[in-house]
């Protein structure tokens, strides 16, 4: 069985994922806050914070995309305001 690789996620969905990528970084940062500095730990930090910037830059992207595509609808504009807030 092959993986799905097509997702379409709706801006809820993506605050979800953001969400639960913050918490598990946070608990990884208490966790190094605290003393513990396994490899492991550390690695998963780093791959917390590669995810988080990758997303950053797509959901950037997609944003830009999408205002472009519906430039002057009630869509682009709630983006735009969704955008701002954050």
């Amino acid at each position: 069985m092959k993986p799905n690789k097509k997702f379409e996620l709706d801006v809820r969905d993506i605050e979800i994922i953001e969400q639960a990528l913050r918490a598990k970084a946070g608990r990884r940062g208490m966790a190094i806050a605290s003393g513990e500095t396994s490899k492991k730990l550390k690695e998963e930090m780093q791959t917390l914070e590669d995810l988080n910037a990758l997303n950053e830059d797509k959901l950037k992207a997609d944003s830009e995309s999408f205002i472009l595509k519906y430039a002057g609808t009630a869509q682009a504009a709630k983006i735009t305001k969704l955008a701002n807030n954050s």
